[in-house]
């Protein structure tokens, strides 16, 4: 996915929304991993992509590497509850059989919130210790990296609503997402 570019325009989307605001390259690590999170499913692969591609820019614009590694090993963290989580197809499995539609209908709103509160943290961080505020993005920056980023998002519809439908299985929903990622990379 990072080859591919997904991770690249998750950033350039997440940068239009939060880039001018305090701290911004740490909200952007917080909903890039968010949004990284829910299409791997995976911590660690969320914390590999945004920490590759935004730990250099957070030392570029002055941030300390401790915040940066602080934020992006937290943020990360979300993608364990934000569906597809490997956690809750696990959690189903060795619980005899949970429905992992419901947990991944149930785990949106905590990971939702842990993020959000994650950015109150690194704003408040962010002030007090008055690291670099980017520039406003435009209405018509704004639609065109959502544009950008709509194949990118489009693959939580696909992998979510997939399972969530019963058009195919959790461990199917994977190989899915993985033939989309290799497309999106065949596209670029």
């Amino acid at each position: 996915m990072n080859k591919g570019g997904i991770a690249h325009r998750l950033i350039a989307f997440a940068k239009t929304l939060v880039g001018s605001l305090p701290g911004g390259l740490a909200l952007i690590n917080v909903i890039a991993a968010m949004l990284m999170g829910a299409i791997a499913g995976s911590a660690m692969a969320s914390a590999s992509a945004m920490g590759s591609i935004l730990d250099p820019e957070m030392e570029k614009e002055g941030y300390s590497k401790e915040f940066g590694a602080a934020v992006n090993i937290t943020s990360s963290t979300t993608g364990l509850v934000i569906p597809p989580s490997n956690v809750l197809i696990v959690y189903s499995l060795a619980s005899g059989g949970a429905s992992i539609a419901a947990l991944f209908l149930a785990g949106y709103i905590p990971g939702i919130l842990t993020g959000l509160f994650l950015m109150i943290v690194a704003l408040v961080w962010a002030k007090k210790k008055n690291y670099k505020v980017g520039k406003r993005s435009s209405f018509k920056q704004v639609v065109k990296t959502f544009v950008d980023a709509l194949p990118s998002l489009f693959m939580l519809v696909v992998v979510i609503g997939g399972i969530v439908t019963g058009v195919f299985t959790a461990t199917e929903a994977s190989a899915i997402a993985v033939l989309y990622s290799l497309g999106s990379w065949v596209y670029l």
